[in-house]
């Protein structure tokens, strides 16, 4: 399993512009659902199994795509019950992004950022920046224009750390 050092980590997290807490909408409307230049987020990871956050109390997780160790401040916003976090997509994390909120002590919600309307990026709010439509913290519809709601992905709690699957 591949695992940041803590200063490669924070440094390429800076470059990237990572930010934590309240985000606005992101103002791409591509097709894709990618090409965004917003600083709210950041991608992390270089590969399948990738370790992000402090390293030192993890095990082997081979099911995992992406690992978040929510003592890492820079995640630390996950270690607690109504947390949530917005990262781009790219390096192992689906395009154009996914967005994770810890919704109890022992269950996270995590769902893609494309829009099921026309492909535009939803937001850290869980807002379409394109259309306006809103979505609750399970991707689930609150407001359209969209209809369906956003593509969900299998996520588990395993002491400090958040396990991602992303087939």
């Amino acid at each position: 399993m591949k695992q940041f050092q803590r200063r490669s980590l924070l440094k390429k997290a800076a470059l990237a512009g990572l930010s934590i807490g309240s985000v606005g909408p992101l103002m791409s409307c591509a097709p894709s659902g990618g090409g965004s230049d917003s600083d709210e987020s950041a991608a992390v990871g270089e590969s399948d199994n990738t370790t992000v956050g402090d390293s030192g109390n993890l095990g082997d997780s081979p099911t995992a795509d992406l690992i978040i160790d929510t003592t890492d401040s820079s995640y630390s916003v996950l270690a607690n019950t109504g947390g949530s976090l917005s990262l781009d997509g790219g390096s192992g994390i689906p395009s154009p992004g996914i967005l994770i909120h810890r919704s109890s002590p022992t269950s996270v919600n995590v769902v893609s950022r494309y829009c099921t309307h026309q492909g535009c990026v939803v937001g850290g709010d869980y807002v379409c920046a394109c259309h306006n439509s809103i979505f609750a913290k399970d991707g689930s519809v609150i407001q359209g224009p969209a209809s369906s709601p956003l593509n969900t992905y299998s996520a588990t709690i395993s002491g400090s750390n958040i396990e991602i699957q992303f087939s």
